[in-house]
């Protein structure tokens, strides 16, 4: 039934005294009913309709809805006619005269028409008794970018009750508060799981950039995210290209390893042309890329590899630059498998960013860059002299005999064998081909790997690690008794293909 017009003044129902109504809304019905036009003068058409609503509130409750009219020259109006639609009555109906009740958790928008012009106001429904009283980032706190891209993962937060309940219907605003950005999507209300996110986070120029959420459900709660925006030549830089969906907690896994191989990674990488059919790319995700690349783009995506409890993922190097460009890779796959990758839990961001350390050319292109002896032996070992340095002199791997650096050899399967730090002296390091459950640090060794790659690295970013102390590791939390995840041979087995400067593929 359509509702029926009405004449608004400062006449309003009988609640004016509830507890939802303001006194500032009084007073603005005041000033509507004073305003209009000049004595005499035909009346002045509505040009303008703004809506005055408080929300959210809890199911059950109501609160009174206030139209202000103006005219072109914006007097406020009075004496028109104001008709009141909900956009969904399942979650909040509205009278004739304004009253808005919530009678289902959602979110509706109620508008107010008059002479044809209409101005809606977002209502949101919480559930009773629900009482969000804390909020957290559910995407990466910290991203990295060029001016004016947009963000890998735009901001997303997590809204909860005292106990820890996920609270739908709140609405909650993201504002640039450094930087020069600009955000879409805000404000945000929260779904069905307690998430509220912006559409877009688009950077302004460089410098630093910041945005932060607040609602005014939760007084005093903010979240704030960061972010670096800077020229592309000025640090190394990681694209990345997601083929199937990824759900906020993976998003957020890629782009927290992403920013950390960028941390430990300072210098630029020539930028490459690239133009590949996705025939040409059927084992690198099967999907076309051209374009310049800078400096390496890493397509990644989620699907079925043999199924649960075998190999975990496949990563490496698809296409690498000319042997005269330094053989840097400039594109490459991660896959992980369906059947595993939800259970991989708190150990999720530290898997992926082993793979991707795969992508960037650890354990892939040691062979190619003579770095590594005895390969396909029980014995393999590492030759670079900056990794030899760092793990004899930053992480006390000179305790063990037989330098240089022991690398996993022979029974272990193709994939994972010839391609890691041995798992016996290494143990919990990141790049073992085993994931711990509890810390898994990214060691000096490991950063002056990617030295002797030709990369320009930052030994300082690298975790604490020493090998020759486990009293130290059992007091880090690094010594558990729980076995360890095996990666299952994760390391992607055809041969990358090598472009030369104009980005054309040549022969091995």
């Amino acid at each position: 039934m359509e509702p029926k017009p009405v004449t608004m003044g400062i006449a309003m129902e009988a609640d004016l005294g509830s507890r939802r109504a303001s006194a500032a809304i009084f007073l603005l019905a005041l000033a509507t009913a004073c305003g209009g036009s000049t004595p005499g003068s035909p009346p002045a058409p509505v040009a303008s309709v703004s809506v005055i609503l408080t929300s959210p509130l809890g199911v059950g409750q109501s609160t009174q809805a206030l139209a202000v009219l103006r005219d072109a020259s914006n007097q406020v109006l009075s004496n028109r006619t104001v008709t009141w639609a909900s956009s969904a009555t399942g979650v909040a109906t509205v009278s004739p005269s304004g009253m808005v009740t919530a009678v289902a958790v959602g979110s509706a928008d109620i508008t107010a028409t008059s002479e044809s012009v209409s101005r809606s106001a977002g209502l949101i429904a919480l559930a009773a008794g629900a009482n969000p009283t804390q909020m957290a980032a559910v995407s990466a706190l910290g991203q990295t970018g060029t001016p004016s891209s947009s963000v890998i993962q735009a901001p997303a937060v997590l809204v909860q009750d005292a106990t820890g309940n996920p609270v739908p219907g709140v609405m909650v605003t993201f504002i640039v508060t450094a930087g020069a950005g600009t955000v879409t999507g805000s404000p945000a209300t929260t779904d069905a799981n307690g998430v509220a996110r912006v559409s877009t986070w688009v950077f302004g120029p460089a410098g630093g950039q910041a945005v932060r959420a607040a609602s005014p459900a939760i007084a005093g709660v903010t979240v704030d995210f960061a972010g670096l925006s800077r020229p592309a030549a000025d640090g190394f830089d990681i694209t990345l290209q997601f083929l199937t969906p990824m759900t906020e907690a993976q998003t957020r896994a890629f782009v927290n390893a992403r920013e950390r191989i960028q941390e430990v990674i300072t210098g630029d990488i020539k930028a490459a042309v690239v133009n590949f059919s996705a025939s040409q790319l059927a084992g690198c995700g099967g999907v076309a890329v051209s374009g310049t690349i800078d400096d390496v783009l890493i397509l990644a995506e989620v699907a079925a590899i043999d199924g649960s409890g075998n190999a975990l993922a496949e990563a490496g190097p698809c296409v690498l630059r000319s042997a005269a460009s330094g053989s840097f890779p400039v594109l490459g796959h991660m896959k992980f498998d369906i059947a595993d990758i939800d259970g991989l839990g708190d150990r999720l961001e530290t898997v992926i960013l082993h793979e991707m350390l795969h992508v960037i050319g650890f354990g892939t292109m040691w062979g190619d860059l003579t770095l590594l002896a005895g390969g396909g032996t029980t014995d393999p070992r590492f030759l670079g002299a900056h990794a030899t340095d760092y793990y004899g002199r930053l992480n006390n791997g000179a305790v063990y005999t037989g330098l240089p650096i022991p690398v996993e050899g022979l029974p272990a399967p193709v994939g994972t064998r010839d391609s890691h730090w041995r798992e016996s002296v290494f143990d919990h390091e990141l790049m073992t081909g085993y994931i711990d459950r509890n810390r898994n640090p990214l060691s000096a060794t490991t950063i002056g790997s990617l030295e002797d790659l030709g990369y320009t690295v930052d030994p300082s970013k690298a975790d604490p690690f020493d090998l020759a102390n486990p009293a130290a590791l059992r007091a880090g939390g690094l010594v558990t008794a729980e076995p360890p995840i095996f990666l299952g041979g994760d390391v992607r087995t055809e041969p990358p293909i090598r472009i030369d400067a104009d980005g054309r593929p040549v022969a091995r």
